[in-house]
């Protein structure tokens, strides 16, 4: 374990340079990491929904992963048309 770090925090609660990220904040800082946390999001939410147990469930983890693989792939697109 790292000098310093809580063994009650996740990797998730950190930031690329080991600096912890302070709550209620998301800091997402190169397009690398975006796409990244949204390629990651994607995946645990698709494993969530191999356990569901409900259709309904299932359903709502799947259209969610769909949402963040398409923020991984278009995301800084979906960015620039906002503030365009």
């Amino acid at each position: 374990m790292m000098p310093g770090v809580d063994a009650n925090q996740t990797s998730r609660s950190r930031l690329s340079d080991g600096s912890p990220v302070p709550r209620g904040t998301a800091s997402v800082t190169s397009k690398f990491e975006f796409r990244a946390h949204h390629q990651h999001e994607a995946i645990r939410l698709r494993g969530l929904a191999t356990a569901a147990t409900t259709a309904a469930m299932r359903t709502r983890l799947l259209r969610e992963a769909e949402k963040h693989e398409q923020f991984a792939e278009f995301g800084e697109l979906l960015v620039e048309e906002d503030a365009g």
